[in-house]
């Protein structure tokens, strides 16, 4: 069942980007602000969530890896559907969720996605995150 995303507010300026399927918000009207920082630490113990602010619309999260790590390319896992939790793969399992590397930026877009938001850590060192929240 196809689902319609939400009408965009008329006082939202909007750019077109020439392709149907997307348009660009503009930040130029001070319509996206940064209202909100957060460092959030996590490891292989348990997937956590982030601690969004009032009125976040949207987020940016760069994973950072522990110099410990081996391998870079593949540190942490990540959902955002609110019903799977991620998980590292254990004696040979299958990992769950959304592989992210070091440094790799993500965007999180609405509040539903980013309060269901969850992160694990594919390693046994404590790794970290740097997010900015905009509204």
């Amino acid at each position: 069942m196809a689902v319609n995303p939400p009408a965009i507010p008329s006082n939202v300026p909007v750019i077109d980007t020439g392709d149907k399927n997307m348009l660009a918000l503009s930040a130029t009207a001070g319509f996206l602000n940064c209202i909100g920082y957060q460092n959030l630490s996590f490891s292989e113990a348990a997937a956590v969530g982030l601690t969004v602010p009032t009125g976040t619309l949207y987020a940016i999260i760069v994973v950072r890896a522990n110099t410990a790590t081996v391998d870079k390319s593949n540190v942490a896992n990540y959902t955002e559907d609110n019903f799977t939790v991620p998980t590292k793969s254990v004696g040979g399992g299958t990992d769950v969720g959304m592989p992210v590397s070091n440094l790799s930026p993500l965007t999180i877009l609405g509040t539903v996605n980013l309060n269901a938001f969850k992160i694990i850590s594919r390693e046994a060192f404590a790794q970290s995150a740097r997010i900015q929240y905009y509204g």
